[in-house]
């Protein structure tokens, strides 16, 4: 519990390496400490299956759009293994973006990724509920 919750900035800095605190290995500490040996692996697996998971269906989401949407549009004489690849491509480019991007998360937050992605949606939110509220109350912003 010393490490979870460390009283002041100079015990965390020595428990965890970051300053504002070391919420970030209470799981980890929760699953060593209370799980026997075959569970831990187990719970290890379930949560490298869940992460492998979203970020799979994100990278093909994203992958899909800019092939079908932004791609589609640009060259509509594209094949359909031409937009496959282009859609792969662009998946593999979000994944070098965001392997370059990891310095600034660890750096934000004071290294918190929890509280770097509640304020990277506190940003996303409200131009998306903007959109939602236009499409369904505003007849002529979406297509008949």
């Amino acid at each position: 519990t010393e490490v979870v919750a460390c009283p002041d900035a100079a015990s965390c800095r020595r428990a965890c390496g970051v300053a504002s605190g070391c919420s970030n290995v209470a799981y980890p500490k929760l699953v060593v400490g209370l799980l026997p040996h075959g569970l831990r692996g187990l719970m290890l697996a379930v949560v490298l299956a869940a992460l492998m998971s979203s970020l799979a269906s994100i990278l093909a989401s994203a992958g899909a759009i800019f092939s079908l949407d932004l791609y589609g549009r640009l060259r509509p004489d594209a094949t359909q293994r031409r937009l496959l690849v282009v859609g792969r491509l662009f998946m593999v480019l979000l994944v070098g973006l965001s392997l370059a991007w990891l310095p600034v998360v660890r750096a934000a937050q004071g290294g918190r990724l929890f509280d770097y992605i509640q304020a990277v949606g506190s940003f996303l939110t409200p131009p998306i509920a903007a959109l939602f509220f236009l499409a369904v109350f505003v007849p002529a912003s979406t297509n008949p």
